[in-house]
Formats: C-alpha cells, structure tokens, sequence
C-alpha cells in the first residue's frame, strides 16, 4: 500500500495483531448469556465454579486452570475423570433450560429468587431479562391482589374459618395458579407478534 498524502511511491506497512487474548469480557459474557464477573459459576464455556473467596483458596483457584475439576460452593474439590471432559462443559440446551426456568421462577413473583438463580449459575440473558422483569411485576400484583392484600384476596384467607396450617396450603396453592397463570400470559407475549399467528399455527394453539 501507499500513502497519497505524502507520495504515490511511499511504501506504507500496516502490522496485524489479532485479538485473542484470554478475556472474559462483557461483551464475551453479554454473547453467551453471562451474569458477568459476579457470578459464582464465572466461566462462560465450564462450569467451575465458587464465591469469591473459594476461588481465591488453594484448592478454588487451582481448579479454574484444571480440566478435570469442578469446585463446587461449599464443597471440596472433586474430581472428574478425564476421558468425561464435556460432564463440565457449558451447553447450549442447559443455557436454555436455565433462562427458561428463570422465566419461570419468575412467575413466582419473588425477585431475590431469580437473582440467587442467576448469581449461582452465572447465566443472565439480556433479551430474557426484560420478560423476567414483565414476569415479576405481573406476578407480584396479582400475589398482592390475591393472596396478601386483605381487601381484594382469596376470602378463605380471610377470618378463623380456617387454620394457619389450611391458610398456608392456600397460599400457596394460589400462588402456584398464579405463577401458572403468568407463564400462560408470558408465551403470549409481545401480544401483537401473537395476535398475527395464524389459526392453524401450531403455536397459537400451545
């Protein structure tokens, strides 16, 4: 190549360096569906894994650099055979699985439950994260108008008709219908994508 700026004939060298350092980048984490640095699971391709000062013990730290390790939080290291590498390897479906049970849990309407999940895995997808926020307010609503607001809940809850024991068992059943009822609602969702469904269309039908 030349430079026009200075002469037609000036030989100019331009130098590549490829970027592949070992990172683990937001953007890195962002792609894969990482909670980022603060996870307890915080590598994006394995599972090992631990709280900030069992990853700095002897036994933690080594076995983020081992291929046949798995620290568990808690738990002393244990050993994985190495003919079985792929048993702590990160997968596609368990990415999956874990976001759409966060979808789930989310449905519960209890916040700290979807943060104590994303934190212990080290998953937190970007896209999925703006439906579990949906998914929390929507359930979270109906639990207080179903189940703890005494002026709007379940009547059964109301007064000595029934025991503390029976009460619970109440609750609780409502808030499984409700966490069903949400999930229901969410597969739906953004309705207008939905509505545009035609009838034969094996997802308007579940």
């Amino acid at each position: 190549m030349y430079l026009v700026s200075t002469s037609p004939l000036a030989p100019s060298v331009f130098q590549v360096f490829p970027h592949c350092l070992p990172s683990d980048n937001p953007q890195q984490a962002e792609s894969s569906s990482g909670v980022g640095p603060g996870r307890n699971q915080n590598c994006i391709r394995g599972k090992a894994r631990g709280n900030r000062e069992e990853r700095e013990s002897d036994d933690g730290y080594h076995a983020l650099f081992s291929v046949s390790s798995l620290y568990v939080t808690g738990v002393a290291l244990t050993e994985i055979p190495y003919d079985q590498p792929d048993k702590e390897k990160r997968t596609v479906q368990e990415t999956i699985d874990t976001i759409t049970n966060q979808l789930l849990v989310a449905c519960r309407g209890v916040a700290q439950t979807v943060l104590d999940l994303q934190t212990d895995t080290g998953i937190k997808d970007k896209k999925a994260q703006f439906w579990v926020n949906q998914a929390l307010e929507r359930s979270s609503n109906l639990v207080s108008s179903r189940v703890t607001d005494s002026t709007t809940r379940d009547s059964r809850l109301n007064g000595n008709s029934y025991s503390m024991e029976q009460k619970k068992e109440i609750q609780d059943s409502l808030k499984s219908q409700i966490q069903q009822e949400t999930y229901d609602w969410l597969l739906t969702q953004p309705r207008e994508k939905w509505d545009k469904l035609p009838d034969e269309s094996c997802a308007s039908h579940g």
